[in-house]
């Protein structure tokens, strides 16, 4: 006969200490067909329970062999008896052991779920063997629910649903009465008809009515056995292949149905385990909130944080020649240092050339594809512009010539500023229409257009538009220097009627400003002048005070314009369009531009800020028409004739000239300019010209004078300089698209005797750099700045650094300075917060251990099935890491639920500063938290899970 199972020579021992030891099996060899009742009877302790789990792998003998099929199980690994065991093995216990949180059905389907059976199949199969028992219905009943009988036919059907070879029972009757086994033993008998069935019993009388062989035990040894066959060493190669595996989704719903189970506890831990995920993430939401509000600000004011490139810009770095001095030093000598050479960072000046071929290259931007939409607009901001405007005020009848370039009275100036924007009470619109209209709202009117048009009146008019902040408010200070109201007005209020109905009068330079050249007597002029001859003069400085040093001025020519500020009477002539004046011996009439408020500009709801100053502000359009008229004006042809010297400057000007001759030298523009401005300077003498009532203008100059810079008398008086007529060669010299600096020093030196009017010419020519004071780019979005950076990059690509263009983001720096603050914030109270995150950890970690101690009669079970150590760690590392899972949701949801109050709170205690939803967790970041909750949960399970897996079935199972 061939055997299914051959012991041979079984002895199995106990360790009860580190010596002691007892033996439970002495020596025991007995075989085993494949069919058959077999029944142990024995007295308790005789050893049976323990050949009985030998044969079914639960326990290892100590020495000899157990063949199955042939095969010798003495190189048996864990992964072997585990395959045996799901394979050949179904084991019916005394206490019938099924899992209490399972259903009937999902207790009998466990050892297929360890096989890769689907689910459908483990179904059907579990199915049948419940009704091959007769129990042909209530399937998700419990265990609790089951009468004895019941349960054991349960238990019965669960060994059979892997068509084993082998049934092992372990006093199956021993927990029933007597008619309940009497039916239990005729399913293990019609089953022996197929399979073998070993039975462990007490029970003489079943044993002898059932069994086809009785196999009796005392003492570890075998007393006894009715038909005990020879023992032929036969062999097989029908070794079982493959392994047993629960699959993580099975382990998961193993998992979820323990926890259902006891949903209170669970439920108690995931509360208290989700406080550390709440924490983190209100940390997060706000983190992220204030980060969005900073973009939201930045984005909604890209037109007010632009990109800034000044025609000065000042860099710092570390000066790599600074000396070293050692600390404290004994010896007896003082030691003498230049503080001027020993700064930790080295200052250093870069003029930014911002010329035509600079503006032609911002004006190409859009003709490339990577960059075409990236600049909504740009502004060029030259150096302080002088517009002759008049107003009239809203009160009486008063005119006023205000000051275009005085700076608005506002918190914002300072913001502006740093920007470079203009933030006087008559300046540009920052950006076009379309980028101006995403932040204001035109309240009142329309928009301005860019053009000039003709009104219904037949007046040449420039739209312009006043803006006000948020409560519709302007500073009294604006409108008193506009001239539209008194320094002493009371009033509160005026109609957005009376201010759309409002006009201001424009005036080109050469029409109001002349002088007759031919006849400098002709007192019909605007403007008189006289010739000086070489002599000593007084001289002041801007704020009258005397200078100390009496300088002697070279003959010279001084040109003084009348002042119409101080005229009511003229005021209200060009207020109304009747000024004239004699103009080429005949009466000229001034020709007049009407600025017309078309609307009242207001920032919008939705808008951060409110950063363009409260004030009237006109088009690039109106810009640019006064520009170029001014510039060609016959005013600023006269520059030249109001120069005066100043000997230490020009003996310093002169100096650098010369060092100019060296081969080594450069021309640097900027140093030009300056050491002009040091050498030459303006003087406007202190005399008012008036006219009379004979409609003369009249005034004699005193012999006391203002001196102040080249460049300050040009932006003042003389709007932008002009096109100064050139010596035909320096303007040759200086055409050219890059000049020859050699060419430029010869000229220098060979027209070293008509010093005085080159350098004048040179630096009006050279200072067309220094007249745009900045230009400003407007991203069209926050997105695209990069790519406006990347964009003015490229234009420095192989200049040399005095070529280069430096720009700097003054707001976005601080914004992103704000953003860095808060992360360094948030990254310090995630790492507090996340200590709660630890605890829950260890409170996790506890449950699986307490649920490891709860269920430890499960862990044998499952290991009695087939079921892998690691199979079984997985399945309470899955329980550990849902009930992490489960908590990080209920943080994450209290946190989403608590940034209501929140918001609600913080947007009511700060109504004006457009908050929004500042505790905003994002929907990564909550997902992340509940991951990141998840796995500290399944971290805190690997031990509790461990210690499961390492239980002894053999005694997990004896455990109650």
């Amino acid at each position: 006969n061939f055997f299914m199972l051959v012991l041979k020579n079984i002895v199995k021992d106990y360790a009860l200490g580190q010596k002691d030891s007892v033996r439970a099996l002495k020596d025991i060899s007995v075989a085993f067909e494949k069919s058959g009742f077999v029944s142990i009877l024995g007295q308790s302790g005789c050893g049976k329970t323990t050949l009985l789990n030998i044969i079914g792998g639960l326990d290892k003998y100590t020495s000899g062999d157990l063949l199955i099929d042939g095969i010798s199980t003495k190189d048996y690994k864990d992964k072997d008896w585990d395959l045996y065991r799901n394979n050949k093995i179904g084991f019916v216990f005394q206490n019938y052991n099924l899992i209490p949180h399972l259903s009937i059905l999902e207790n009998v389907m466990i050892p297929l779920s360890l096989n890769g059976e689907n689910a459908t199949s483990r179904k059907e199969k579990a199915i049948k063997a419940l009704e091959q028992v007769g129990l042909n219905e209530n399937f998700k009943k419990k265990p609790n629910q089951l009468s004895g009988g019941q349960a054991q036919r349960v238990a019965i059907a669960r060994a059979l649903v892997n068509d084993p070879e082998i049934i092992l029972a372990d006093e199956p009757t021993g927990a029933l009465d007597s008619q309940t086994s009497v039916l239990v033993m005729e399913i293990l008998k019609e089953i022996s008809k197929t399979k073998l069935v070993i039975m462990v019993t007490h029970n003489q009388v079943l044993a002898n009515e059932y069994s086809t062989r009785i196999i009796t035990m005392k003492d570890g040894e075998i007393t006894g056995d009715s038909n005990n066959p020879n023992i032929v060493n036969e062999s097989s190669n029908n070794k079982i292949e493959g392994k047993t595996s629960m699959g993580f989704l099975t382990a998961i719903k193993m998992a979820l149905k323990n926890i259902f189970t006891k949903k209170g506890r669970v439920a108690m831990i995931s509360v208290a385990s989700s406080f550390g995920v709440i924490g983190v993430g209100l940390v997060l939401a706000l983190s992220n909130g204030f980060e969005g509000y900073i973009q939201r600000v930045e984005e909604s004011t890209a037109n007010n944080a632009p990109i800034t490139i000044s025609n000065r810009s000042i860099n710092y770095k570390i000066n790599e020649n600074l000396e070293e001095y050692e600390q404290f030093p004994t010896n007896e000598e003082v030691n003498i240092y230049d503080a001027s050479q020993n700064q930790l960072l080295v200052e250093t000046i870069h003029t930014n050339k911002l010329d035509k071929q600079f503006l032609k290259y911002i004006d190409d931007i859009d003709k490339t594809e990577k960059y075409k939409g990236v600049l909504s607009s740009y502004l060029v901001n030259y150096t302080l512009p002088q517009y002759a405007i008049v107003s009239k005020s809203f009160e009486e009848d008063k005119y006023t010539f205000f000051d275009s370039n005085t700076k608005v009275n506002s918190t914002l100036a300072s913001l502006t500023g740093f920007a470079s924007l203009p933030n006087t009470i008559f300046h540009e619109l920052y950006g076009d229409q379309e980028y101006i209209e995403k932040t204001y709202d035109v309240i009142k009117g329309q928009y301005p257009k860019n053009e000039m048009y003709i009104d219904e009146n037949g007046n040449k008019t420039f739209d312009i538009v006043l803006i006000v902040d948020k409560y519709n408010r302007i500073d009294k200070s604006t409108l008193v220097s506009l001239g539209l109201i008194n320094e002493e007005s009371k009033i509160k209020t005026i109609s957005f009627d009376d201010i759309l109905e409002t006009e201001l009068k424009f005036y080109k330079n050469d029409e109001i400003y002349y002088f007759n050249e031919e006849d400098p007597d002709d007192l019909y002029d605007t403007a008189v002048y006289k010739d000086f001859p070489t002599q000593n003069l007084t001289v002041y400085d801007e704020n009258g005070n005397e200078l100390s040093t009496k300088l002697p001025f070279p003959q010279h020519r001084g040109v003084q314009y009348v002042d119409y500020s101080k005229d009511q009477g003229m005021l209200k002539d060009l207020y109304n369009g009747n000024f004239s004046f004699r103009k080429n011996g005949s009466n000229h009439t001034a020709d007049d531009i009407t600025l017309k408020i078309s609307g009242i500009l207001r920032v919008n709801k939705t808008a951060f800020s409110d950063v363009m100053p409260m004030s009237l502000a006109y088009t690039n359009g109106f810009k640019t028409y006064a520009n170029d008229k001014n510039k060609n004006s016959n005013i600023s042809k006269f520059i030249d004739k109001n120069i005066m010297v100043l000997e230490d400057g020009f003996q310093s000007l002169q100096n650098y000239i010369r060092d100019l001759s060296s081969e080594e030298s450069t021309v640097d523009p900027t140093e030009i300019i300056s050491k002009f401005n040091r050498a030459f300077a303006t003087f406007l003498p202190f005399t008012t010209i008036n006219r009379n009532a004979d409609n003369k203008f009249e005034g004699n100059y005193s012999t006391s004078y203002y001196v102040g810079g080249y460049g300050t008398s040009l932006k003042k008086i003389y709007g932008y300089g002009g096109n100064i007529e050139l010596d035909p060669e320096l303007k040759d010299i200086l055409s050219k698209e890059e000049i020859d600096q050699g060419e430029l020093v010869s000229y220098f030196v060979t027209h070293y005797d008509q010093v005085i009017p080159t350098i004048n010419y040179m630096a009006a020519e050279l200072n067309t750099a220094t007249l745009i004071e900045s230009v400003i780019l407007f991203a069209s979005s926050l997105s695209n700045k990069d790519l406006v950076k990347e964009y003015l990059d490229n234009y420095n690509i192989g200049k040399e650094t005095a070529d280069t263009i430096q720009y700097s983001d003054i707001i976005g720096s601080l914004t992103d300075g704000l953003g860095q603050m808060i992360d360094i914030i948030s990254i310090v109270l995630i790492v507090f917060a996340s200590i709660s995150l630890v605890v829950s950890c260890v409170m996790t970690g506890i449950i699986t251990y307490n649920s490891v101690l709860e269920r430890i009669k499960e862990i044998g079970v499952l290991r009695a099935v087939g079921a892998r150590k690691k199979d079984v760690g997985r399945l309470f590392k899955s329980e550990s890491t849902i009930i992490g899972v489960f908590s990080g949701l209920l943080g994450v949801i209290a946190t989403y639920l608590m940034s209501i109050p929140i918001n609600l709170i913080l947007n009511s205690v700060f109504p004006d500063y457009n908050i929004g939803s500042i505790a905003n967790l994002d929907i990564f970041a909550a997902i992340i938290l509940v991951i990141i909750s998840g796995a500290l949960a399944f971290v805190s399970g690997i031990i509790p899970a461990r210690n499961a897996a390492r239980k002894d079935p053999v005694i997990a199972l004896r455990s109650e």
